[in-house]
């Protein structure tokens, strides 16, 4: 439990990075963002990995967090509109 907790916080720190500097850079074309997700994705893994020591564990905690994220940002960025 004490892994898994450790790796959620990782993991909100990591992708609370990765927004802060998609909203930096926002004159940054699409394609740009779309590396950094994948450099961001992959630094994920490799965190997983380190502190899990299990290959399948890690992918499915940072495929779980890469997804949680994307939800949470398309629901934030669609909130607007709901008002």
């Amino acid at each position: 439990m004490r892994t898994f907790s450790l790796l959620t916080l990782l993991h909100v720190l990591l992708w609370a990075g990765y927004f802060t500097v998609i909203e930096l850079s926002q004159n940054d074309r699409s394609f740009f963002e779309v590396m950094l997700f994948f450099m961001f994705l992959y630094f994920s893994y490799l965190v997983s990995v380190r502190v899990c020591q299990s290959t399948f564990s890690a992918l499915k905690s940072t495929l779980c967090s890469s997804v949680l994220f994307l939800l949470t940002k398309l629901t934030m960025l669609s909130l607007p509109f709901l008002l």
